[in-house]
C-alpha cells in the first residue's frame, strides 16, 4: 500500500511518529511524507538547498556505518524538483 501520512497520532501512517521514526535514519532537511508498497519512503526537503524538492529513500540501500545508519544522500533519489512536480507524476492505480 502507498499511503502520504498525516494527522493519525495512534496509526502507522502519522506524519510526527514517521519523523520520529527516521530521525537519524535519513538526512536532516528530510519530512517523511508518504510511503511506498516497499516500505521506502518519499520524503521532502524541508530546510537547506533542496528545499522543497521531493525524493525517495530506499531503505534496502541504507548504508550502515559501525552497526548504526549512517544518513546520507547514498540512498535517495529526486523525485520531484518541487512538491507540485512530484504530485503531477502520480497515476491513479486503477482496480
Amino acid at each position: 500500500m502507498a499511503v502520504f501520512f498525516g494527522a493519525d497520532p495512534k496509526g502507522t501512517y502519522d506524519l510526527l511518529a514517521n519523523y520520529k521514526t527516521y530521525q537519524g535514519r535519513m538526512p536532516r532537511e528530510f519530512l517523511p511524507i508518504a510511503d511506498d508498497p516497499g516500505g521506502n519512503i518519499i520524503c521532502l526537503a524541508v530546510k537547506g538547498p533542496n528545499k522543497g524538492a521531493v525524493y525517495f529513500w530506499d531503505h534496502e540501500e541504507e548504508p550502515i556505518l559501525r552497526g548504526r545508519p549512517a544518513p546520507d544522500y547514498f540512498n535517495v533519489y529526486l523525485i520531484g524538483a518541487s512538491f507540485d512536480d512530484f504530485i503531477a507524476t502520480l497515476v491513479l492505480d486503477e482496480p
